[in-house]
């Protein structure tokens, strides 16, 4: 094969690939998203519930990093005793400071 006709294929893939993930910035993101869990578990009502909890972790340059972003800490921070849903929440800026957040949703 050509190399243009490799460089073809290559950003068509690329491309075709972006369709089945969520969106990612480099630059700058700031997403919410299901969780992971929410793919396995996602039967049923999935109603959002009365309460909300949120638990985050922070990193800054991949150096260091700290917090509980862990589903039970986002349950106890909001009372959560039934869950019904969850969701990440991503901020992203430069790769300098990135926060992951575990949204529960429940009564």
């Amino acid at each position: 094969m050509k190399t243009s006709t490799v460089g073809v294929v290559f950003g068509l893939a690329l491309g075709a690939s972006g369709c089945a993930t969520y969106p990612y910035g480099a630059i700058y993101d700031g997403t919410t998203t299901p969780h992971g869990m929410m793919r396995v578990n996602g039967d049923g009502t999935n109603k959002t519930g009365s309460k909300r909890g949120e638990a985050c972790a922070t990193g800054i340059l991949a150096l260091i990093a700290w917090g509980d972003a862990s589903l039970s800490a986002a349950k106890e921070a909001g009372g959560i005793k039934e869950l019904h849903s969850v969701e990440m929440r991503d901020t992203n800026i430069l790769f300098i400071y990135h926060q992951g957040c575990t949204v529960a949703h429940g009564e």
